[in-house]
């Protein structure tokens, strides 16, 4: 058998020796002989790829088909370097196994050349570390995410208009999800309708065709979503009967399948929808489901503090009892008029034997009555803009 020979029986043996402990450690040993062109896997190394030990001598071509087309260019190239430098070396790669599944190996290999340079075999050890490059990619992701939400709630400190942090919280699960396409949409509950907030990639058609949407039963993935104040999932939008009344708007905009998470605020009223549509049928993943569900969360926390800063805003500039701007209000309109205008009018209203009534008919009674005469002045006034020319006010002391 020669020398040769003697020595690749050899260095079989040796791979099949250990064969336990290479198992435990997910690692696989494998020899290369350059001159015969057969690649010797140990039984580990053919569970890694998921060959059967049974079907015969490797060739090299055998590794290469296994190794994931992403990564055969790195592979081939970290190959040649091995055998042009003669120094043991190391790479990761992706493999394919023969029923799709895809696995990460860690590789390490070195050379033997004989006296002349030229190449006799390749050894080395190939471990499967698929565990671990998902551990490390759950870190980064997690990382990734912790990122985002602080920019968001830094959005929220710093009360930055609402709408454009909406719009980010969809750029970032579109951008996590590029299939995906997202929208917001708010509680109108006095209306009992869903209003336009946010869908940066929605065509208009479809944001004006949304806005307005009942909260009803069947009223779309958002509709039902907000009445029900649970997620709806409609698989495919052409046959769900949910999004029936919709059909024709899905079909010319290709949005063949959405799911909808209910924005609910601490006493489970809705706050409004966060939604995503794709242009095929397809139900989220436990994981998209996570994620939107996060998304969810800080787009509440948004709207909740956009509503809080402007119930603030309101106390501090209108008057609880009849809605009118307050005196502060009034001085504040007054001067910006003053500062563009040097022709302002002033008019001072008061009711008599107003005191009269409060003592005699009690506070109730003249409160009444300031609310009609709030109403009989915000009938007669055009609406207040950024520079007002006419503004009413009240106090239920006068």
């Amino acid at each position: 058998m020669g020398d040769a020979g003697d020595e690749m029986v050899g260095q079989r043996a040796d791979l099949v020796g250990w064969g336990e402990a290479q198992r435990l450690a997910n690692l696989g040993a494998w020899v290369f002989d350059a001159r015969a062109g057969v690649l010797t896997w140990s039984a580990e190394m053919y569970r890694i790829v998921g060959l059967d030990p049974e079907g015969g001598p490797l060739q090299l071509d055998d590794y290469w088909r296994a190794v994931h087309e992403d990564d055969r260019e790195a592979v081939a190239a970290a190959v040649q370097r091995l055998t042009d430098d003669l120094v043991p070396l190391e790479w990761e790669c992706r493999i394919v196994r023969p029923d799709g599944e895809v696995r990460w190996l860690h590789m390490r290999a070195e050379a033997v050349a004989d006296e002349a340079g030229d190449l006799l075999r390749l050894t080395g050890f190939g471990q499967d570390v698929t565990d671990r490059q998902l551990a490390d990619r759950r870190r980064v992701e997690a990382q990734e995410r912790l990122a985002r939400h602080e920019a968001v709630l830094e959005r929220i400190a710093r009360n930055e208009p609402m709408a454009e942090t909406l719009a980010a919280l969809c750029h970032d699960i579109e951008d996590r999800y590029p299939t995906a396409i997202c929208s917001v949409l708010l509680a109108d509950t006095e209306a009992g309708v869903l209003r336009h907030a946010a869908a940066p990639s929605l065509p208009d058609v479809v944001v004006e065709a949304l806005d307005g949407l009942p909260m009803e039963e069947g009223m779309g993935a958002c509709g039902t979503a907000a009445f029900r104040r649970e997620t709806v999932v409609v698989v495919d939008t052409l046959v769900d009967p949910l999004t029936a009344p919709f059909v024709d708007l899905a079909t010319d905009h290709g949005l063949r399948s959405v799911w909808s998470q209910p924005l609910l605020d601490p006493a489970g009223e809705p706050l409004g929808t966060f939604a995503l549509y794709r242009s095929e049928p397809h139900e989220p993943d436990a994981e998209e489901v996570e994620a939107v569900r996060s998304a969810a969360g800080l787009a509440s926390l948004a709207i909740e503090r956009e509503r809080t800063v402007r119930a603030l805003t309101a106390a501090a500039n209108v008057d609880p009892l009849t809605g009118l701007p307050n005196r502060a209000r009034f001085l504040d309109c007054l001067t910006d008029r003053l500062e563009v205008s040097d022709s302002v009018a002033v008019m001072f209203l008061d009711l008599d034997r107003f005191k009269w009534i409060n003592d005699s008919l009690g506070h109730p009674t003249g409160d009444a009555i300031l609310v009609q005469v709030a109403h009989r002045l915000a009938k007669v006034l055009r609406p207040v803009t950024s520079s007002p020319a006419s503004v009413a006010t009240s106090s239920p002391s006068s």
